[in-house]
């Protein structure tokens, strides 16, 4: 890959939390790109060119994705993503990460995990919510 600048595709796969397919663009003097949901009063909304997820209908959010739940870089020509403590974990492959980890075309990145419903959980709780997000990652320029 190039050291200027990466376009990279993320996708839902199947059984991910619903969401619009985002094309981001990462060079190495750009700001870090974080991947979770608006904060609360947040003027920055969720768009296919950021990292910011919504739901596509209604307003139902993931559960189990943080404001600031991981973190997409480019360093030494490498997409790399990083979690940022998040509660539930960010897996690439299936795979916890627990350091900066370079991503490859075709890989899979988890925000979160499937949480099961149970008896305890609350009625007004969608399935979607319980699902984590699951992205496809395609290099689409260098």
């Amino acid at each position: 890959m190039s050291s200027r600048s990466v376009s990279i595709k993320l996708a839902p796969t199947q059984g991910s939390f619903p969401f619009d397919t985002k094309t981001l663009s990462l060079t190495p003097d750009a700001p870090r790109i974080t991947l979770g949901v608006p904060p609360p009063k947040s003027h920055v909304a969720p768009s296919p060119r950021n990292g910011l997820f919504e739901p596509l209908h209604g307003t139902v959010l993931p559960l189990t994705l943080a404001v600031t739940h991981a973190e997409l870089y480019l360093e030494s020509g490498k997409v790399l993503i990083r979690d940022l403590d998040s509660p539930f974990g960010t897996f690439v492959n299936t795979q916890p990460i627990r350091a900066p980890t370079p991503l490859k075309p075709g890989d899979v990145i988890t925000l979160g995990k499937r949480i099961n419903r149970n008896a305890k959980t609350p009625r007004d709780i969608t399935d979607d919510q319980l699902r984590p997000i699951s992205l496809q990652v395609t290099v689409l320029s260098t």
